[in-house]
This record gives structure tokens, C-alpha cells and sequence, in this order.
């Protein structure tokens, strides 16, 4: 979708990446230490799928044959740019790209340049006429440009030449006209978007089955007079199945059943993903089972091989999630720790009173939660421009503040920590915990571990949304925290079954995001700064830092005019925020009997929007409007004045419609 900076209408595809194409640097990548590749074939075709696994499956079988002469070759390199690109990029793999990453003219395939139109052709309007840079078949795909951005496309129907007429191909180097929609002007580029034969191909390989025949089985077959045909299959891994056939065997009277006509029918295997390495038959007397039986036979058999391969592997998942799950510190898994008694009991008691959370983002809104009636703030996690840092000084002074108010003060660490920063970050918080805080809110697995190293149970470990904790299998296997922000895509039903679990009796407060803009993406990537402040959006590599300029006014906006809050923290990554803040105020009576904690998530919001909404929530729970209906005029007021604070309107989120 098109997103473009706020107030600036600047770039039209900002968050739309290039298609990421690794192939010139594999022999990097298996000098790295890589040792599988992933290929993105979500959401694309088929064909695309089958091409680009050939590419790089030949690709790594030459590096590997003869790593000093590898190079990629060029055909490789135009059937990649052919069956989709948006244009190509590296990543981060060898430098901080900015803007060059992105696809922000165009986010759908482009194709491959296929020549400019140089004129109107002879046959009548709507007729081209284009000097052809790459080969060109009828039933190719083509697009030409007819605006800044937009590209029409159809199907090449016909081409005709001057000097021979109407054909079906023609090389590079040729002038062809053809037919094409809009109404280009002459010069304007024209691109092939697909290749029928390249298409072809692709189709061919997986519809024969031929590249994916790579399980042997083994097929042993038995008849004897009476009795329904017997198959019995085995593979590789020691699945071993048995099907019997429809049709009791009788007793031939013309044409007997032979092992050859039975091999024959059996191990075709076609488009699966079996071929037959061994067969063996054994038929008693002159027997006579219909093809069609036969055939019924193999396709029951691959069924039963197919069903007893998933059921094996799921037995293999369940069991290695269970020891996950029911033994949290065995070696292997990753859980953080048991529970402290000192934890439990803390928990139990929080669990008697409904908790009101607040996430800030910088000191002025920290005290502006806590004077609202908060009475557990997270802070001290990404700092964002220019809001200053969270220095050891401000992170002690909110700790203090936190007290003197009587709330807890749990300081959050940050959602990313790359490897070049984990020294710097693992002394910042072991200065931390030397403050006292009252725990911590734990954003991603790794930050648990390395804590409960130095802080024990000094405190609580409190787990944010962002550990999307959608069932009590996660939260068990994350044993070790005592209080759990359930996902926000979570519907009140499925809350409910979460809440109503029997595991979930004593062990944990759960909370979840009631209030508030919630955070959709974290990127090293920022938008703002590679299409403004030039040097590849990053502070190191010269970027002139539009981010403290804005001043939190920065965001991407939409097609439909709904701008994204952007914020930038000191690593120069970008946070988008949702457009329409979250409101769960309506229903915060039904919420807060099933025993949730609330939070207003702030990290989007200056100390006006955080000191007024934790003031109205502070009244919805602990003063006058608290238990009230939501008819009653002091409620409505309330809610009223939550729904003034959101300029773009607010929603429900997932709490009826889910994902």
C-alpha cells in the first residue's frame, strides 16, 4: 500500500521493500557460518516458487563442487529479475542501504525494461511501435508506463514486423509493433512482466512431479483368490503403512493379473512426492482385480504413508514442546526461570485489586502518569528523539517519583538490541538494577535470561505484549514472570479461555493494553530519515536527523489520509504506531471482573494525552465512576473526554472482530 511522509507528501511506497536477492554473494554467506536458506514464497505464484528454488538449488550445487570459481551466471540473474522484481537488494548483509532498499516508486512487479515506444505503428490506434531490448513471444506479459508511477499491462496477443509480417517471436534488436492499453505517449518505457516460456517451465516441473521425487518407498503387494488386495508401503524413515484394496481378487478367466501389470499401476506415482525404489508381488494363481481397484489401492496407501509421516513428526512436536513446557530448565529449552515463592505471593496480591499501567516515553510523561493516578509506570526502554535519553539519572529519578506516589516503577528495556550493542547495554542495565527498581518489563526472551543472571529475585519480571503471549502454553514455557501482558490481537472469547485455564490460577497478573496508540513495526530502516536527511537514514553515516526537528510530528501517512505516528529512537530505528488509538473504556467493567490489569500504552503520546487519559481511567477504576453502568451520565463524560483526546478516532481493536 502507498504510505508517504506526513505533512510532506514525500515518496509513495515508503515501508515497500525491494525483493531481496542474495545470489551474487552466497559464497558470503556459507563463509558466515549459514546453513539453510529461506525463500520468501508467501503470497507469490507457483512458478515463482519453482523458479527461484531451481536458481538457487543449481546455484549452491556449483558453489559447492567448485567454490573458487563460483561466480552467479547471467541467466540465472535475468530469470530472477524476470518471474518477479521490485527491484533487487542485498538488505543488510553488506551495508545499511537506506532508501535504496526500498521500492518506493513502485511496489508491484516492474518487470524487465523491454524497450521504448519510438512511435504509432501502421494498423490503426492503440497500435506501438518499440525497438525490442530483450526477447519477446506471444503470450509474454507486458506493461508500458502511461503515468509517474503507474503501468498498465495485458497479454502480447500478436506482433507484427515490416518486413515479415505478423510473428509469433522476435529476438532483441527487433522493431515490432503490438497492441497496448492507455494511451502511452512515444518514449514511454515498456516492460515484459512475465515470460511464457520461463512460465513453462516452471509449470512443467512441478506438475510432472519430476524435482519433487526425492522420498524412496518401498511397495511390496499381495493377492490370493477371495481376498481384497493387499499394499504394504514403507520409506526411508521407517513409516511403514498397510491398505487392503475394494475388490475381492477372483479367479481369472482370460487375462491373469501379472506382477508386471501390477507394477505398472502401482508406482505411479506421479505428481507426489514418492518414486518407487523397490517392488515386490506376489500373486497366488491366475487372478483378475480391476485397474481402477489397483489405482484406488496406491492412492489409500500414499494417503496412509502421507497421514503416518505427519503423525510421527507432530508426536516429535509435541514432545519436544512438552519438555519446553513441563521441565523449564532443562537444557535445550528456553525458559527464564522458576518463580520465586517471594513472586507468588506478590502475584496472588496483585491479582485481589485491578492494576493501572502507564508506558512513557520520556520524563515529563512519566510524571504526568504518575500525578493521573497511575500506580505501575514502565519507562526507560528506547529513547526517542528529541525527547532526550533515558539517562541513569532520569531512570533513577522516575524510580523515586514512582515511590513517592506509591506506584510501582518497572523500568522497560528496549524491543531491539543488535550484537554491536550488547556490551554497552548489558553494563547500563546492571546499573539498573543497582537502583532498585521495583522489576522489570521483559520485551524479547534473551533480555530474562540475561537479567535473572544479576537481579534474582529482587523483583518482578513483567512480560510485554510484544512476547505475543496468546495462550497458557506460551505463558508456561516463559515461566519466570509474574506479570503477562496477553497480545492485543486476542478477542474478549479467547481472553476469557486463557483466563479460564486451570494453570492460570495462582501463577500469573495478566494485563492487557486498553488505552492508546500500539506499536505495529520496529525497523532499522527509518523512512524519515533516508528519504530527508539523506545518509542512508542513520546518524553515523551522515544523516542530518529530520527526527529532532519534528518534534513527534512525524508519521506515514495512508491513502486514506490516516497518518502512522513515527517515532525515532538514539539507534535510529523507526517505531510506527497504529493511526487510531486503541479505546477499551466501554468495556473496562467486563474486563477488569475477569481480574485483567489495564494499561494505557503512551510510548506514542505527549504528558497532555497520558496525564489525561490516566486521570479519566483513574476514575473509571478507583473514583466516582467506578462499577458504574455504561448508561450512567458519569461514565458517558468519561468516556467522552477519552474519545476528544484522539484526533483520529479510536478503536476496539481486535477485542471482537480478531485477526
Amino acid at each position: 500500500l502507498a504510505h508517504s511522509l506526513a505533512h510532506s507528501n514525500e515518496g509513495n511506497h515508503l515501508l515497500s521493500p525491494s525483493d531481496l536477492n542474495t545470489l551474487e554473494i552466497l559464497p558470503q554467506l556459507v563463509a558466515a557460518g549459514i546453513s539453510a536458506l529461506k525463500i520468501e514464497g508467501r503470497m507469490k505464484r507457483p512458478e515463482y516458487v519453482a523458479t527461484v528454488v531451481r536458481i538457487y538449488r543449481e546455484a549452491l550445487d556449483r558453489y559447492y563442487a567448485d567454490p573458487r570459481h563460483f561466480c552467479a551466471l547471467p541467466e540465472e540473474l535475468a530469470d530472477l529479475e524476470q518471474i518477479f522484481n521490485r527491484g533487487f537488494t542485498t538488505g543488510y548483509y553488506l551495508s545499511r542501504p537506506g532508501l535504496a532498499m526500498m521500492s518506493h516508486q513502485h511496489s508491484k512487479n516492474r518487470g524487465v525494461l523491454l524497450g521504448r515506444i519510438s512511435g504509432w505503428g501502421n494498423h490503426g490506434h492503440g497500435r506501438y511501435q518499440i525497438q525490442l531490448e530483450k526477447d519477446l513471444r506471444v503470450g509474454d506479459g507486458v506493461a508500458v508506463r502511461i503515468a509517474q508511477g503507474e503501468n498498465t499491462g495485458t497479454e502480447v496477443a500478436a506482433l507484427w514486423n515490416a518486413q515479415q509480417g505478423r510473428l509469433e517471436y522476435a529476438p532483441a534488436g527487433t522493431v515490432v509493433e503490438l497492441d497496448l492499453p492507455g494511451d502511452p505517449q512515444p518514449g514511454a518505457p515498456v516492460f515484459k512482466t512475465s515470460d511464457r516460456m520461463l512460465l513453462s517451465r516452471a509449470q512443467e516441473s512441478f506438475a510432472s512431479g519430476s524435482e519433487g521425487l526425492t522420498i524412496p518407498v518401498s511397495l511390496e503387494f499381495s493377492a490370493v483368490v477371495g481376498q481384497p488386495g493387499h499394499l504394504s508401503l514403507s520409506d526411508d524413515q521407517g513409516n511403514t503403512v498397510s491398505v487392503d484394496g475394494d475388490f475381492r481378487a477372483e479367479q481369472a478367466i482370460r487375462h491373469p493379473l501379472t506382477a508386471e501389470r501390477v507394477k505398472d499401476q502401482l508406482t505411479r506415482l506421479g505428481a507426489t512426492a514418492y518414486y518407487a525404489q523397490n517392488f515386490r508381488a506376489v500373486i497366488d494363481g491366475d487372478l483378475m482385480i480391476p485397474v481402477s481397484d489397483l489405482n484406488s489401492l496406491r492412492r489409500k496407501g500414499i494417503a496412509a504413508l502421507e497421514e503416518a509421516r505427519l503423525r510421527r513428526w507432530a508426536s516429535a512436536g509435541r514432545a519436544g514442546l512438552a519438555g519446553q513446557i513441563r521441565e523449564p530448565g532443562a537444557p535445550g529449552t528456553y525458559p527464564i526461570s522458576s518463580v520465586t515463592s517471594q513472586e507468588r505471593r506478590l502475584g496472588r496480591r496483585l491479582r485481589t485489586r485491578t492494576v493501572l499501567s502507564v508506558s512513557a516515553s520520556d520524563p515529563v510523561s512519566l510524571e504526568a502518569a504518575l500525578e493521573g493516578g497511575a500506580t505501575r509506570v514502565y519507562f526507560g526502554g528506547e529513547s526517542y528523539r528529541p525527547f532526550g535519553e533515558w539517562s541513569l539519572e532520569n531512570i533513577q529519578q522516575g524510580i523515586q517519583a514512582a515511590k513517592n506516589h506509591g506506584a510501582e516503577a518497572i523500568v522497560s528495556l528496549p524491543r531491539i538490541v543488535a550484537q554491536r550493542e550488547t556490551d554497552a547495554y548489558e553494563q547500563k542495565l546492571r546499573a539498573i538494577a543497582e537502583l532498585n527498581p521495583d522489576g522489570f518489563l521483559i520485551r524479547n526472551i534473551g533480555q530474562a535470561h540475561l537479567l535473572r543472571q544479576f537481579w534474582g529475585g529482587r523483583g518482578r519480571l513483567c512480560g510485554d505484549y510484544t512476547l505475543n503471549v496468546f495462550n497458557t502454553h506460551t505463558a508456561e514455557a516463559l515461566e519466570g514472570l509474574s506479570v503477562i501482558t496477553l497480545s492485543p490481537e486476542l478477542t474478549l472469547a479467547q481472553i476469557r479461555k486463557v483466563l479460564a485455564a486451570e494453570a492460570t490460577a495462582v501463577e500469573w497478573e495478566w494485563e492487557i493494553p486498553v488505552q492508546g496508540a500500539i506499536q505495529l513495526m520496529v525497523s532499522e530502516h527509518c523512512p524519515l530519515g533516508a528519504k530527508t536527511g539523506g545518509g542512508a537514514g542513520q546518524m553515523a553515516a551522515g544523516c542530518s536527523m529530520p527526527c529532532l526537528k519534528c518534534r513527534g510530528s512525524a508519521g506515514l501517512q495512508d491513502r486514506l489520509g490516516l497518518i502512522f505516528p513515527i517515532r525515532v529512537d538514539t539507534q535510529c530505528r523507526m517505531h510506527l504506531f497504529n493511526s487510531m488509538d486503541l479505546n477499551l473504556a466501554a468495556h473496562l467493567l467486563a474486563l477488569t471482573k475477569l481480574g485483567l490489569s489495564v494499561r494505557i500504552e503512551g510510548l506514542a503520546h505527549d504528558a497532555t494525552y497520558i496525564g489525561k487519559a490516566t486521570r479519566i481511567y483513574h476514575d473509571l477504576l478507583f473514583g466516582a465512576a467506578r462499577g458504574h453502568d455504561p448508561e450512567r451520565n458519569c461514565f458517558a463524560t468519561l468516556i467522552d473526554g477519552l474519545e476528544q483526546l484522539s484526533i483520529q478516532g479510536t478503536t476496539k481493536g481486535h477485542l471482537h472482530r480478531g485477526v
